[in-house]
């Protein structure tokens, strides 16, 4: 690896240069030809900012630079963001008395972004149930008995508009692929993949396993080469019109009102089998994104850290109701 990329005092440029450095050093047959017709060299890789803005989770560069490898106390400390963002995600799988495994992937849904792929994972460990996109060591690890003790996100940025998807999407799979280099979340010790070295720490130094069966730039990148020929507001204003073509086709076949009416039923039975309830507060609430905000509101943080209530009004008023001096 260059050792000039670690000069960098900026993580996001740390970790372009590695993207560009992994693109220039992987195996042109392992490498899909798609990536090089969509970023022919580094400028347009970093061109991609323009339109997008990144953010790194906290402390990253610090744990790149550092001479050990990071630990799962580290990838715990990291924050969960289910707002509408696409993101690079990194699960925390553990069952007492074994190691620690982890798993790295991406949620780059173009409508409802990370948080729709993240809900796969919390209806497995949560509810059992598998809706058949669930990596194979993902759902073996939780056969096995391990759970989901923790999940993060390493990088994200806000869901882009049509004409940014495609650059985007090859921009994250490029992503996914540093971390699992960085990481190395492989179900391997001592296969490489074919892939070039990358990875800062010796790869047995890590103190857990991992869940990934593959390296995600082979996988390749999807591209409409019509796209490409059209600017970006002439495919934002492609994608409106498809937009509206799809409502208009979907109320053609089901009715007006329709689709308002089946969310409303699924709230509906979600509340009535309370699938998202925090026990704690004793409520229920019709999705996942509800019961998310409210667990990173204050009422249900000061309720689960058993900090006392504190009551609105005057000094003295409130410090009578606390004494219940009446």
């Amino acid at each position: 690896m260059p050792a000039d990329i670690w000069k960098h005092e900026d993580i996001q440029a740390v970790i372009l240069s590695l993207v560009w450095t992994c693109l220039l050093m992987t195996n042109p047959a392992l490498r899909p030809l798609n990536f090089m017709v969509v970023f022919p060299d580094q400028t347009a890789l970093f061109e991609q900012l323009k339109y997008t803005t990144l953010t790194f989770a906290t402390g990253l560069l610090d744990v790149l630079r550092s001479p050990e490898a990071p630990g799962i106390a580290y990838f715990k400390s990291l924050a969960l963001h289910l707002d509408p963002i696409w993101a690079i995600y990194l699960l925390v799988l553990e069952k007492p008395g074994h190691r620690p495994r982890i798993y790295v992937g991406s949620g780059t849904n173009k409508a409802n972004g990370f948080p729709i792929r993240w809900a796969t994972y919390d209806k497995l460990f949560r509810l059992g149930i598998n809706d058949g996109l669930v990596p194979l060591y993902v759902e073996k690890a939780f056969q096995e008995g391990y759970k989901m003790t923790h999940s993060c996100v390493l990088v994200w940025a806000p869901i882009p508009f049509a004409s940014e998807r495609l650059t985007l999407r090859g921009l994250f799979i490029l992503f996914e692929n540093i971390f699992h280099h960085l990481f190395w979340p492989m179900i391997s010790k001592t296969k490489d993949w074919d892939m070039p070295h990358l990875c800062p720490w010796p790869i047995e130094s890590f103190e857990y396993d991992g869940c990934n069966t593959h390296f995600p730039i082979v996988e390749g990148l999807s591209v409409d080469p019509s796209m490409l020929k059209l600017s970006r507001d002439e495919i934002n204003a492609l994608d409106v019109e498809k937009r509206k073509a799809h409502n208009r086709l979907f109320i053609a076949r089901k009715g007006e009102g329709v689709h308002a009416a089946q969310s409303m039923a699924t709230r509906k039975q979600a509340l009535e089998e309370q699938r998202y309830k925090c026990v704690p507060c004793v409520m229920t609430f019709p999705n996942l994104a509800k019961l998310r905000t409210h667990e990173a509101g204050g009422p249900h943080q000061q309720k689960v850290s058993g900090a006392p209530k504190v009551l609105k009004g005057r000094g003295g008023s409130q410090l009578a109701t606390i004494r219940k001096t009446f």
